[in-house]
């Protein structure tokens, strides 16, 4: 079941970033039967942060989330990850994205290991909004909504001309056109 105000989020990079991490709450399983209210349960679950991927079909935790909430394992199932194919418990859990978006208060979850945060957002909650990455001006910029409200189809846009960063002279002390923010010299200019 998921509870879902049409809401967004949008976080900003002041670079380019290669993952793209945001904080979420985590709890353990809010009943249908429970008497307390949402408001409850989003105090009581933990913060922490999660990494966003859409090359994950579904959430997953680690072990120090499952210890924080003590959450209970529901069964076994099989799950793919980079290194192959490994049994991986699961565990029901209350979730809750940033801004109050969206909260998930039983959402299935597998337990695994996870580099640089404690939770790994996969496409079983991505496909249910809208999810936009952009790098304008050297910065990453990263927008959710749900429920999905539009298709994106860049290809009806129309273009925007920039200019040619190589019909000007990038002088050693100017910012490097890479967009990393480091002077020319110190970047791209680099001599060896």
């Amino acid at each position: 079941m998921i509870e879902a105000i049409s809401r967004a989020f949008t976080v900003e990079y002041p670079n380019v970033v290669n993952a793209i991490v945001t904080p979420v709450r985590v709890g353990p399983l809010v009943a249908e039967t429970s008497k307390i209210t949402a408001d409850q349960a989003l105090e009581r679950a933990v913060e922490c942060n999660a990494l966003w991927d859409t090359g994950a079909t579904n959430t997953v935790v680690t072990q120090k989330i499952i210890d924080l909430c003590g959450l209970q394992a529901m069964g076994v199932i099989p799950l793919s990850t980079p290194n192959g194919v490994r049994l991986s418990l699961q565990y029901l859990v209350s979730l809750f994205l940033p801004g109050r978006v969206a909260s998930f208060p039983s959402l299935l979850v597998c337990e695994g290991d996870i580099a640089g945060a404690d939770v790994l957002i996969g496409m079983d909650i991505i496909s249910l909004g809208d999810f936009a990455i952009g790098s304008p001006a050297g910065k990453t910029v990263f927008s959710f909504r749900m429920p999905s409200q539009q298709a994106f189809d860049f290809r009806t846009q129309p273009m925007i001309q920039l200019p040619n960063p190589v019909s000007r002279k990038v002088g050693r002390n100017d910012p490097c056109p890479c967009g990393s923010g480091k002077k020319y010299k110190s970047c791209h200019g680099k001599t060896a």
